[in-house]
Formats: C-alpha cells, structure tokens, sequence
C-alpha cells in the first residue's frame, strides 16, 4: 500500500503567532464548541483556512446528490476468487445464445457465452499478472503489500483456468513466497479466530488441485438447520454472521471428502437439503451473500464443485460478479461503503454543505434534508435483516449488509450532532431512530465491558470479539446521547444503561492500554507495522473517548499523550510507529531526507485531532499540535488530490483502503483547528504530559 510522502512546498520562514483555544471547557477539553481553555500556538492563520477551504470543496465536490459513495481499491484477492467461481461454473456456460453476442444481451437463464466468458477472464488474468509484487506475492489490495491469503488465492485461480504454464515464473516466484510465509499453516495462523474464511480459501485450493481435500478444514453446516431462535445462543451468534461460508464450505467438504465417521456422515447427507434451503434464505436479492464480491465467489465456487452450477442460487450469484466486475476485470471486497462515506463526511462537514463554510443559518438546508433522510433509511430494520435485529446501520446500503457497531455509533453521533444544530426539525423522527439504535448498541456490549463489532459472545470469532476501536466509536456515540436524554428526558430508562455501560467501557479501556500506553484496533492497520497494527488509530480513538468523559487527567491518558507525541515523525506527520531519534522545527522540514518525511494523511488527521484538547496544559502536545498541521497543511497545499494511505481490515485481516477517508478526515481536523484558532488565549500552562 502507498504511503504518501509529502513534504510542505514552502521553505523556512518565521511564523506568526496566532492565539488559539483547544477544544474544551472548564478544564474539560471535549468540547470543540467550548471557548474556556485556551493555548497559544504558531500556525498561519490563513494558510490554515485555505487549506480547510480546499479539503472542503474537495470532499463537497464528491457528494452524490444526498449521500457519498466513493470507490474502494480494486483486490487482487476478490479478483482472484471471482475468476475462480466463474471458471468452476463455467461448464454450464451456454454455446449458443438466443439474444445476440453482445455480453449484455447473451445473459439468459443465467447462461453466459463461454467465448464471452473467457475473454472477461483472460482480461482478469492480464490484470492479476500486471499486479504481481516484487517479493512474489500479491496484495489484498491494489498496490498493497503482498499478503498470504491472496497469494494463495491468485495462485489457484491460474490452476483453474488451465493457463499455469503460460505464467509459469511468474506462479514459481508465487510458490517462494507462499513457502517463506509458512504455507498452509502459515495461513490458519494468521486466521486462526476465522476458520470459516480459511476453510474457503483451502476449499478453493482443493478444487484446483493444488492441496488435498483432507486438509480442507470441515464446518458444521448442519447447524444451519436450527431454528432461527436457536441463533440467540451465545455459543453460535458468531456462526450465524460466517453463515454463507460455513454451509457452502461445509458442504463442499461433505461432497468431496466425507467424514470419516459414519453417524457424522450421516447427520449431514440429512442436512444436505435444509442446509442449501436456508443459504438460498440468506441470499440477497442482488444474489450476493453479505454484500461481500469474495463471500458470494467462495460460495458460487464450492456449490460448482457439488456439480450445482446450474441452480438459481449460483444464477444469481454469476449476475451479481458480472455486474459488479470492473472495467480492466478486477473486482472490490465489497460492492460499495456507502454508509460509511456518509456517516464520516457528515462529521468532517458537521452538517453544513453549503459552497460558502458558515452560511447556515437557523434552519436546515435541503441538501441537508435529503442527507437526514438518506442516513435513516439506511437504518436496518426486522424486514432489512433476520439475523441482528432492528436499529443497527451496515457499511454498506447494498442489500445484505450487515449491521455493525462501528457504523451505528457513527450515524448516532451525526443524528445527536443533528439535535444540536436544529433540536426542533424532525425531532420525533430523529430521536425515534437513535433510540433504537442506542438499544442495537447496548447488546453489543461483551460482558468484558467492550463492544464487539456484530454480536455480543464469548470473543472466539472477530464479529463477536471486543475491540477497542469499536469500544471506542459505541462509547462516544452512547455519551453524546446520554447528553441529549439528559436534556430532554431526564428519566427516560436508557441513561442508566448507558451509564452503566459507559463506566464497563472504560474499564475496558483501561486495561487494554499496552505497557508503552498506546492502544492496537482490530479493525485497522498500517502495512509499514512489523505486525500490521495501527496504534496510532487506535491511541486517537480512545484518547478522544477520555475527552468526552472528561477523564483527561488520569494517567492512563497522560501517557497516551505522552507517547502519540513520542511518535511523530521528525517532519510533523505520523504513520507507522516509529521513535524518531531528534524532534525538529517545522523550519528545518525542507533539509529533512525522504525517509523522514513519511508520513499519511489520515493519521495525521486523527492524531491532530486528538492531541489538540490536550495542547492547553501539554506543551509536548502543542508542539505535535503545532507540527502536525504544519505537515498537514502542506500536504493538502502540494498536491491537487490525496493519495489513500491508511488501510483498514473486511473481513479480519483483509485489507483494503478507501480514496475518501483520507479527505473526511483532514476535513474534520482542519476544521477542528480552524474553530480552535478564532479566539484569543493565554499563554499555555505548562504540564508535563
């Protein structure tokens, strides 16, 4: 994955001083609204405004009519389980089309031309081949370093489609990769709390005749025959998620390789029927499973090695790979994050999307309107989802997302951040929808006192295990709300849940801080890492959790601030971890040397963010303050457009990265910062972060 280098286009000069007012009131650095603590720190004025204005415009000029989209990087990974699904169904590929040979019209009954079909292959192939890194593998991601699931899954791709010596160094460099990162076992390591998804990608080896299918791990797809109230138990919630996977998986594993055990064996040829009724149940109506391109490609490639290409399920499942197949033949892990985009240009903007920054008036745009409405019907429902219940928001608006905790805090925080600005517009409307989803939330809630991502449980999948990341984004969320029922309805019977939950999370937190005093996500990570963590994202995440519950001055956060600022590169930005051995001016960035200006974006965003409420009793934390829109502020002015750095993990510990996060999250820094800037101050109280 690039990350981007930028250094600041202007040189050495003596900055005026401009008085600023970190976010905080009466010693409580939370809000940014407040104008009570106070700082002085050297940035311009004006630079930092046009910076703002550009990012702004910028991130308005991509808004798509009433919500973003945006595109995610093309996967070497999807792409290469795509082609494997369709080789696999392609012996049911009808020679003789009735429509024409056009490929929009040769789709019939689900049939595809097989000349057409070869051509759209030998197009991904190209592309595959094009993708290859230097060390042998491939990435997750488009330009992503190479990881071991998608090399293993490029490889049996080209097995599949019968072209193996056509690419025959290119797949001998492959297999040194594969056998320097450990191979088989190498991969159910680094999987080792998602057996569902490596059973897939064994699966898909077996079929290309590059491992055995006894080592093919075997899943319970007979559970699949439950009732669905039987899902409520703890023990299976995280089953219920990988459902797609764990029955056409399982079922693969039955058909090719029966257990050994004959009551085992059984038990499944009488599940073999109810099992494929209730993956047909799960199916979108776009034919995909979980809104997920590689989800839907493993479970079309394990129903066509059952010799079960030609049933409506694997239909409609092709015609939603072709569909969603881009244009040089690759494809994304998902159709879209719609939600997510969304739900973070809402916080970057604060509502306001009008071309000229502070002409809101007392009522809310119409662009504003359609946006509200938007967000809320993007809010599952019982008739949205069987599996998690009402009230929870999905990353993506495609049909089969899946609700998640991250998400609904994020679209709570834009409805409270609503209340705020127009507590009369849509207010039974407003309130009805983050109810439900503050109750969506709070049973996300782990008995540790974190939040898990999808189901509460016992923490031995990743949907249902605690995160401090999504701990981090539930809290903020549910403490805004609590603010809001405090106001309004001072007895209504959430705020005590929420209390309650609130004061588990930050037990939570606290005894998840590492020795060094940073905090590792599960959701995100930078590639540069030596084990792929990024604790730089997650140090920000909880350290804005401790400004809004006005626990600032305890030392666990003391030393979070203490080691954010210890980490920031010489240059003013902050990337993957390192110690920098000397902390220089913002004067003497032009003399640095390349490897000391790296640096992202979205990491430096967030550690702005953060630190600035800290800045007015910090001078360490000024000074990162200080250098870091410096960085920022020069890598917006360098270039006409941000590259994306920062990469994130869909499923767990599959990467993939986003072109518009980088933009939300300038935006709502520079803002930060420029609302920090308009007051006069007074000098810094110097403690010792």
């Amino acid at each position: 994955m690039k990350t981007a280098n930028w250094a600041c286009s202007t040189g050495p000069r003596a900055l005026p001083k401009i008085e600023y007012i970190p976010v905080g009131s009466t010693g409580n650095p939370a809000n940014p609204r407040s104008r009570s603590a106070r700082m002085t720190m050297h940035v311009e004025r004006e630079q930092l405004a046009d910076a703002h204005s550009t990012a702004r415009q910028q991130l308005l000029a991509l808004r798509n009519y009433d919500h973003w989209t945006g595109q995610l990087a093309s996967s070497p990974l999807c792409t290469a389980a795509a082609v494997s699904a369709l080789v696999l169904a392609e012996r049911h590929v009808d020679d003789t089309p009735e429509d024409g040979s056009l490929l929009k019209n040769s789709w019939h009954s689900g049939m595809l031309v097989r000349s057409e079909l070869s051509e759209l292959l030998s197009n991904s192939l190209r592309w595959l081949a094009q993708k290859q890194n230097e060390d042998g593998g491939w990435g997750d991601a488009d330009f992503g370093q190479s990881t071991l699931a998608a090399t293993i899954m490029v490889k049996a791709a080209f097995h599949l489609t019968g072209v193996p010596a056509k690419y025959a160094d290119l797949l001998h460099s492959a297999d040194g990769y594969i056998e320097a990162q450990g191979g088989i076992a190498g991969l159910k390591k680094q999987f080792a709390d998602d057996k569902p998804f490596v059973a897939a990608i064994l699966s898909v080896c077996a079929m290309a005749g590059n491992i055995s299918w006894r080592k093919v791990p075997s899943l319970p797809f007979e559970w699949a025959c439950l009732p669905n109230s039987c899902y409520r138990l703890r023990a299976i919630r995280g089953f219920r998620y990988s459902l797609p996977l764990i029955i056409s998986v399982g079922q693969a594993k039955h058909h090719n390789s029966p257990s050994r055990n004959p009551v085992a064996k059984w038990i499944r040829h009488q599940a073999e029927s109810s099992s494929h009724n209730a993956l047909a149940r799960v199916q979108s109506c776009d034919g995909s499973f979980s809104a997920s391109m590689l989800y839907t490609s493993f479970v079309i490639a394990c129903l066509a090695s059952q010799e079960q290409a030609d049933t409506p399920i694997v239909r409609r499942g092709i015609n939603f790979l072709l569909g969603s197949m881009r244009s040089h033949g690759s494809w994304a892990v998902c159709p879209d994050r719609d939600v997510s985009n969304t739900v973070l240009a809402i916080q970057a903007l604060d509502w306001d999307f009008n071309e000229s920054l502070g002409s809101r008036d007392g009522n809310p745009t119409p662009a504003s309107e359609a946006t509200l409405s938007w967000l809320l019907s993007a809010q599952l429902s019982d008739n949205h989802s069987s599996l998690s219940g009402e009230g929870g928001w999905p990353s993506s608006n495609s049909p089969g997302a899946m609700p998640n905790s991250f998400d609904t805090a994020g679209a709570l925080l834009n409805l409270a951040d609503w209340r705020g600005h127009w507590p009369r517009s849509r207010t039974a409307q407003v309130t009805g929808a983050a109810l439900d989803g503050i109750r969506w939330l709070l049973k996300r809630q782990n008995r540790d006192g974190g939040w898990a991502l999808a189901f509460r449980g016992s923490g031995k999948s990743a949907w249902e295990s605690s995160s401090t990341d999504v701990t981090s984004q539930s809290m903020l969320a549910l403490n805004a709300w609590k603010k809001i029922l405090r106001q309004t309805a001072a007895s209504h019977p959430l705020i005590r849940a929420i209390e309650r939950g609130l004061l588990k999370g930050l037990a939570y937190l606290n005894s998840n801080q590492r020795p060094d005093g940073c905090w590792w996500p599960r959701w995100s990570g930078n590639e540069l890492h030596p084990q792929r963590a990024n604790p730089v994202v997650g140090t920000t995440q909880v350290l804005r959790v401790f400004n809004e519950m006005q626990v600032w001055q305890t030392t666990t956060a003391q030393l979070a601030v203490r080691w954010l600022s210890d980490v920031q590169y010489p240059a003013g930005g902050w990337g993957a971890v390192c110690v920098p051995e000397r902390k220089r001016p913002p004067q003497s960035k032009a003399e640095d040397s390349e490897e000391h200006l790296t640096g992202s974006v979205e990491e430096t965003s967030l550690a702005i963010e953060a630190l600035l409420p800290f800045s007015s009793r910090s001078l360490s934390a000024q000074k990162s303050v200080e250098d870091g829109l410096y960085w920022l502020v020069g890598a917006i002015s360098a270039v006409p457009a941000l590259d994306p750095a920062l990469v994130a993990f869909y499923p767990p510990k599959v990467w993939y990265y986003d072109p518009l996060l980088n933009r939300c999250l300038a935006v709502r820094a520079l803002a930060v910062a420029c609302q920090a800037s308009r007051v006069k101050s007074t000098e810094v109280d110097a403690v010792s972060a």
